[in-house]
Order: C-alpha cells, then sequence, then structure tokens
C-alpha cells in the first residue's frame, strides 16, 4: 500500500481549517482500515519492540533513484534483515489498524500507521531495485525481439513485487533464488500461452495473415492477405469497444504505422497501465477468437 502524505493537503486552494483537518483524518482513517495490508508473519514479531531501530541504516544508504540496473545485489544477512523489517512494519501498521476508530480517529496514530507504511515500501523498493538486474538477464534470454523484451520485463518486474511481498525469510532461502523460480516459472507459462494463441501478441501484420495462409504464392497470396486483413479489422471494429479495438490494432501493427507497439507506449497513449493494456488486450483477443469459431469463416486468421 502506497502511502501519501497530506500534511500540506488543501481545500479551495487556501490552509486547513480544524473541521477540514479532523475530516482528512476521517478520510485517512477510512483508507486504512479498508486497506488490505499483506505482510508474512514471524514468531519473532512477538518478541521485538513495536520500532525495531535496526535495518533502517540499510534502506537509506543507497539512493533508489541512481538507476534501475545499478544497484548491488544483497547479501543473505542484508535480504533477510530487510525483509524482517519490512514485515514487521506492515505488522505492525495492520495491528495499529484495528485500533482506529474509523468515526473519531486518533491522529497521531493514523500519522504513526502511514509512517510504518511508508517505511515499509522504502524497504520494498530497495529489494525490487537491488534485484532488476535479474529480471533484465532471464527476460533477456526469452526474448525474440525488442517488442518482447519490453513486456517480459514488465511482466517480470511485476512478478517480483508479488515474489516481495509472499516471500517468507524466516525459512533460510536466498530471496534471489526465490525470484529466479518465480520469475521463470512464468516465463514458461507465458510463452506456453502464447504457442496457444497462435503468438498473436507479438506478431506484426504481415506475419498475422501470413501464418493464416497456407499453399498460396504470387500475386494471390497478396490478396489473400489484403481480404484477411480486412476482414479482421472490419471484426475488430464491429464487435469491440473503440478503446479495445485502437489497443489492439496498435499492438498488432495494423494501424497506419504498421508497427507493432510496446505495452508502454499503447500505455501511455491511453493513460494507462502496461499491466491494464495487457489484460485489455487478451480480453479483446478472447473476444474476437470466439467469434471466429462460432462464424467459421475461412477468410479470417486461423491462428487467433
Amino acid at each position: 500500500m502506497t502511502v501519501i502524505n497530506r500534511e500540506s493537503e488543501q481545500t479551495g486552494g487556501g490552509p486547513f481549517t480544524a473541521v477540514d483537518r479532523e475530516m482528512s483524518y476521517r478520510r485517512r482513517a477510512k483508507e486504512l482500515k479498508e486497506s488490505a495490508i499483506k505482510f508474512v508473519g514471524s514468531v519473532e514479531f512477538e518478541f521485538s519492540e513495536r520500532f525495531p531501530p535496526s535495518g533502517t541504516a540499510m534502506v537509506e544508504e543507497e539512493d533508489v533513484s541512481s538507476g534501475d540496473y545499478h544497484h548491488r545485489l544483497l547479501t543473505a544477512a542484508e535480504e533477510r534483515e530487510l525483509f524482517r523489517l519490512m514485515n514487521y512494519r506492515r505488522s505492525t501498521a495492520s495491528e495499529m489498524i484495528e485500533e482506529l476508530d474509523v468515526d473519531d480517529p486518533d491522529h497521531p496514530l493514523v500519522d504513526l500507521i502511514e509512517q510504518q507504511l511508508r517505511e515499509a515500501d522504502a524497504i520494498r523498493d530497495r529489494i525490487i531495485h537491488a534485484n532488476l538486474r535479474l529480471v533484465f538477464s532471464i527476460a533477456r534470454k526469452f526474448a525474440s525481439s525488442p517488442v518482447e523484451m519490453d513486456d517480459l520485463i514488465s511482466d517480470g518486474n511485476m512478478i517480483l513485487l508479488r515474489a516481495v511481498q509472499s516471500f517468507d525469510y524466516s525459512r533460510g532461502f536466498r530471496f534471489s533464488t526465490y525470484a529466479t523460480h518465480a520469475v521463470r516459472r512464468e516465463y514458461y507459462r507465458s510463452y506456453r500461452q502464447r504457442k496457444r494463441r497462435g503468438s498473436l501478441e507479438l506478431l506484426t501484420e504481415p506475419e498475422i495473415l501470413s501464418n493464416s495462409i497456407e499453399d498460396v504464392d504470387g500475386e494471390p497470396e497478396i490478396v489473400a492477405r489484403s481480404n484477411r486483413a480486412t476482414n479482421l479489422q472490419r471484426l475488430m471494429k464491429r464487435h469491440l469497444s473503440p478503446r479495445d479495438y485502437e489497443i489492439l490494432t496498435m499492438r498488432l501493427g495494423l494501424d497506419s504505422q504498421k508497427r507493432a507497439c510496446t505495452l508502454h507506449e499503447v500505455g501511455m497513449r491511453f493513460g494507462i497501465s502496461k499491466e491494464r493494456v495487457r489484460q485489455l488486450q487478451h480480453r479483446a483477443i478472447d473476444r474476437i477468437r470466439s467469434l471466429v469459431r462460432i462464424s467459421g469463416d475461412q477468410m479470417l486468421p486461423v491462428s487467433i
């Protein structure tokens, strides 16, 4: 959970009144109550002081904004201490949230919970930045094109984030080993999915059309490709929402640029995350595939 510092919040361009401040704390308390704080518990938390000082220096010793792939890997001792402290902060915040009264929140308690969550997020970011090179090195072995490389790194970073949230440091394993297995497992799963989808997500228009044409050469092939492209786009435009149509068109290189856009490029165009682009893309592909199966139209790409 990312916490926003609201000390400088203003209403209508002016400073907070006492009523505004109270409403702000109630709103913040409600958001905390409704949030899902994920952490891996440990029996050692029961015997620790509420706010252990150890580990803070590890978070501050390296600037996480200095470049994604230039952070040194953590030692086993650093990994354990950072995970211990991150989960302890979240566990402590979760316990304190139980004490919150949304209708009459304790202001210092709200501030303290948000502080704990900010510190936990800072530690999480330190762990993630220290392992980004791991994602890059694995993605490079799986990628066959720049577009695919961008998608794999995007996926890998999301896998890394989930791995940080679920890793149990108390079992004695290295996180880098755990994350490597998680990323590779997801890449293999994604590869099998792409095979089932006919690798539609990564193909450009000529590849989509050529993959669905058999025993055609010369001028008839050009005509067939043109017909299939026209039918595919007509089907997409008829049955997809305008946004889904444009997203799939950009991802497949069926627009005027004739180039498959990356998830990042499409996300920037629509102001959404790369993960959301991927979700909408898969939904649109599944929709078109089901329509092709129902229609049995041989003029449509069978790879869908």
